[in-house]
């Protein structure tokens, strides 16, 4: 194994961005009408509808740009499974195309009661910033983290290899051995913990206004994060230990060099 093999050490510490939790504040329009006057309050409706109309495709439209940017976000992920990758673009893809049939039908809403409850169910049955975004971003984070831990594990299989060579030579290695076994139970937590973080948060579904769903959702990926923070914590920690195991490799091959050329003897 050539020197510099080894020393290109990856930096592997992740600054898991945290997921922004993002409500939309629900339109409340107070009507001046009479209740006891219907007719009336047709009547004050065009300018109302339209101002609540101009905010609702505001809010969609919001929605559907920071969709398109998490479907790009989705095809860039290298170590999420085919199958799941699949599963998050129809999943984008779903909500982007109600979004846009809902926006329509805001659109054509002539009657008020109507269209607030169309308002409504932009943050309460299309939950980007509570549940398809941060879904993603954990995702994300879990496809960042299975990146490097496939690197050091590489990384690993060739310090492995060079601990071996020199044993073979009759060097004592015990100690090397030893950071090498721990090296590789920081990758399996680390791959553990992630392994958890996807599992936990793929299954997770719109709350519709349910609030125990809800809590459940904004829990889980509370938990999911913590996870992902653990596993990019067990990868830093191999990273120091390969970077111990270079140096006390490259030492060990310093002292075969010198003990295998001749002394010079004195004039």
């Amino acid at each position: 194994m050539k020197k510099h093999s080894l020393t290109k050490i990856i930096a592997a510490t992740i600054l898991l961005s945290s997921c922004a939790f993002v409500s939309l504040a629900q339109t409340n329009e107070q009507g001046n009408a009479s209740t006891t006057k219907p007719a009336a309050v047709k009547q004050k409706k065009p300018a109302n509808l339209s101002k609540i109309v101009e905010r609702a495709n505001q809010e969609i439209d919001r929605r559907v740009v920071s969709l398109g940017a998490l479907a790009q976000r989705i095809q860039e992920m290298k170590k999420i499974n085919v199958e799941a990758k699949a599963s998050l673009a129809a999943k984008v893809q779903d909500e982007q195309t109600a979004l846009i049939a809902l926006k329509n039908k805001v659109d054509a809403d002539t009657d008020i009661e109507t269209l607030k409850t169309d308002v409504k169910a932009i943050a309460e049955q299309y939950r980007i910033y509570k549940l398809v975004m941060p879904q993603i971003q954990v995702f994300a984070a879990v496809d960042r983290a299975n990146t490097i831990q496939a690197a050091l594990t590489d990384i690993g299989t060739k310090l492995q290899s060079r601990i071996s060579n020199i044993s073979a030579q009759g060097v004592d290695v015990s100690a090397l051995q030893k950071s090498m076994d721990e090296y590789n139970a920081k990758l399996t937590l680390a791959k553990t913990q992630v392994a958890a973080a996807f599992e936990h948060v793929s299954p997770l579904v719109p709350d519709n206004g349910d609030q125990t769903i809800a809590k459940t959702n904004s829990d889980t990926i509370k938990q999911s994060h913590t996870e992902v923070k653990e596993g990019n914590k067990a990868l830093v920690e191999a990273n120091v230990i390969a970077k111990s195991i270079v140096s006390t490799l490259k030492k060990a091959k310093e002292r075969g060099q010198a003990t295998s050329t001749p002394e010079e003897k004195p004039d």
